[in-house]
């Protein structure tokens, strides 16, 4: 059998292909020395390896372009295109063996023909299904069957059954309309696997169990919508279930081993950013979701009820105060608004957070802010470009910096 023929495109751990799929849709420069340069790959041949598999998640969706004379590979995905998630699909590529599917559907068979069956009587029908020559021990179908009525898959009660149908006494109209639902929702979702995974199993549902034709995507499309957030999902979720049961979660960060309570998790819509807010014993820390990996949960519990962070106060999104330092800079800006662009107005009291608005007259108003990092508030400064104007602080360097980025922009345009 050839080399290509033998590959094998699924993985145990979902790290191997998170950092390509990152790269290759956010940034679109995955190639083999940048990743290899970055520590991000061990090896040419390795870089192959993963690509091929990642390749194998999207084929047609994957585009190669020569950067500098090196092959660049790209996902060429919009999100505007369709609200399917194309890097949803990156986790069904875990190992498998071929013994665990014929296992898998084997024993589901078996058990929609008799409900109730007992252990010794399912175990001669499964060795039936297996591919010759081959017996399933009964040590591996107790324990596949063990997992299986731990996640709800399959019903023990004497015998083994499949649960009942939880959308029985739903009509064809309205299971629809939950698929509908459904994938208008799952886009909201914090961790979107979980939405795509309901979707999915809904539509394969309406399809062969109620032999319905169903449109696979939704009507909606969003403003807003970070498809490359779904590939954090493996890390985030162990994150969320430390806060809300107050364990402590072992992670890596930037490939060091580290310990702390997860408290919160903060998501920033517009740009598509996460971080989590993270106590041990000695410090506090906010770190970005796209650099940590292997959360495990840990038996340590603490009050999960804490009181909110004073250091995360006075952020304007995830900045938080230095160690140690209990003040934040004072930021003065000023908006000129014509009365026919209430519109500007309405957005600016919206999104202003905890600064105050007060209006100095017609058309004139100061915004006062205290930022533990104004720099953080840059970005959102220069959607008002032609409106805002920064007050000049000994405290902060947000004025040069707001003036460097309009001198660039002039230069870049020839204004």
């Amino acid at each position: 059998m050839s080399g290509k023929e033998c590959f094998q495109t699924s993985i145990r751990e979902y790290d191997t292909v998170r950092g390509y799929l990152r790269f290759m849709y956010l940034y679109g420069c995955c190639t083999k020395k940048y990743m290899t340069d970055r520590g991000l790959t061990t090896s040419a041949r390795k870089f192959e390896e993963d690509t091929r598999r990642t390749r194998a998640i999207i084929p047609s969706r994957i585009d190669e372009t020569l950067v500098s004379r090196r092959k660049s590979l790209r996902i060429n995905v919009s999100a505007l295109d369709t609200d399917e998630n194309y890097l949803a699909a990156s986790y069904f590529i875990r190992s498998f063996g071929r013994n665990d599917f014929v296992l898998h559907f084997a024993v589901l068979l078996v058990l929609e023909e008799s409900p109730g069956i007992g252990f010794t009587a399912l175990a001669e029908r499964v060795n039936d299904l297996m591919p010759q020559q081959e017996i399933m021990q009964d040590i591996t179908l107790r324990r596949f069957l063990r997992e299986a009525v731990k996640e709800g898959i399959i019903i023990h009660d004497g015998g083994y059954s499949l649960p009942p149908d939880p959308f029985k006494g739903l009509s064809d109209g309205e299971i629809q309309s939950l698929i509908t639902a459904v994938g208008f929702y799952k886009n909201f979702l914090l961790a979107g696997i979980l939405g795509e995974y309901a979707h999915n199993s809904l539509s394969h549902y309406v399809r062969f169990s109620r032999h319905i034709e169903h449109p696979a995507a939704t009507p909606f499309m969003f403003r807003y919508r970070h498809l490359e957030r779904i590939v954090d999902d493996d890390t985030l979720l162990p994150l969320i279930h430390c806060i809300r049961t107050g364990k402590k979660a072992r992670y890596q960060y930037n490939n060091r081993n580290h310990e702390g309570f997860p408290r919160q998790i903060r998501y920033d819509a517009l740009y598509g950013r996460q971080y989590a807010v993270i106590h041990n014993e000695e410090r506090r820390y906010i770190l970005p979701i796209t650099n940590m990996s292997k959360v495990s949960i840990l038996p340590d519990s603490a009050e999960k009820n804490a009181a909110p962070d004073s250091f995360l106060r006075h952020a304007w999104f995830a900045a938080r105060a230095r160690e140690g330092s209990k003040t934040a800079v004072p930021v003065r800006v000023w908006f000129y608004i014509d009365k026919d662009e209430n519109f500007i107005l309405e957005r600016l009291q919206r999104e202003k957070r905890h600064g105050n608005l007060a209006t100095v007259c017609e058309g004139t108003y100061l915004l006062e802010i205290k930022l533990t990092d104004p720099l953080e508030i840059l970005p959102w400064l220069r959607s008002f470009l032609g409106y805002a104007v920064i007050e000049k602080s000994g405290k902060h360097d947000l004025f040069e910096r707001y003036s460097e980025y309009i001198s660039e922009m002039r230069e870049k345009y020839g204004v």
